[in-house]
């Protein structure tokens, strides 16, 4: 009985190290958010649309808020072996009313950390697409990656233009890349992707921008190789396995 119990112990100990994960999820933090705010003296109102991954499970949604023409998105999973992160917004105030203002914001964002146990092979791509049309708006977008060694990737790109020089008088689009590979040494590490845009409309007869329209988007895969599986004759693991054999033999001959 001692012999076959140690067989068991080292046949499980065997698969275990097959089936090691390349990284090991700590936490997460995904959101997409819709809020505005209307203002038409003496009436104010606020609206808002929050939506947020409870676990670790893949997150699929969208936040709307209709009164003031915003949508953000997001579709990310994240895997025994790697990161997907697929999200977007776009935010427009409208034309609005008389001597009214609308002040919206949108965004889509996910955040999370993970431990790495041995050295691991791994691949981090994607890119970040913004545009801005018209003025008094804003949109920003970025990817960072760090881990105990420090930062391994980072990118933030964004668009501003509240009043006059306009930055975008032509309006502004633009596709950022990211990339990097190597390999992760043990450790915790975070992924931080996201978009985020602004508008604000004012309907005075001094205002000179109108209509203003954001977007952002986002698509990001971080990839790790997991550890590759024992091999079947060389290293430690067939000598425990032929120790449990010899042992089990011992105990039958007795």
């Amino acid at each position: 009985m001692r012999g076959a119990r140690a067989i068991d112990t080292t046949v499980a100990l065997l698969i275990s190290a097959a089936d090691a994960h390349a990284m090991t999820p700590v936490s997460q933090e995904r959101r997409v958010s819709v809020v505005g705010d209307f203002t038409s003296i003496p009436f104010s109102f606020h609206f808002e649309d929050i939506e947020s991954a409870p676990d670790f499970a893949r997150f699929v949604q969208t936040a709307v808020n209709v009164p003031v023409d915003a949508v953000a998105a997001q579709d990310s999973r994240i895997d025994p072996g790697a990161l997907h992160a697929s999200g977007s917004f776009h935010a427009s105030a409208g034309a609005g009313s008389p001597n009214a203002s609308i002040d919206t914001d949108a965004e889509s964002v996910f955040t999370v950390s993970f431990d790495v146990d041995t050295p691991t092979p791994f691949s981090l791509s994607g890119h970040v697409d913004l545009s801005l049309d018209r003025c008094d708006a804003a949109t920003s977008g970025w990817v960072h990656l760090a881990g105990p060694g420090g930062v391994i990737a980072d990118i933030a790109p964004s668009h501003s233009d509240y009043g006059i020089p306009f930055h975008c008088p032509q309006g502004c689009q633009d596709s950022t890349p990211v990339s990097a590979s190597g390999a992760m040494a043990p450790g915790r590490y975070t992924l931080l992707v996201g978009t985020r845009g602004n508008t604000i409309e004012t309907s005075y007869p001094q205002d000179v921008c109108t209509s203003a329209l954001v977007t952002g988007s986002y698509e990001v895969d971080l990839v790790l190789t997991p550890p590759p599986e024992v091999p079947a004759l060389p290293g430690a693991a067939p000598v425990a396995l032929a120790a449990a054999l010899a042992l089990a033999g011992r105990t039958r001959r007795r």
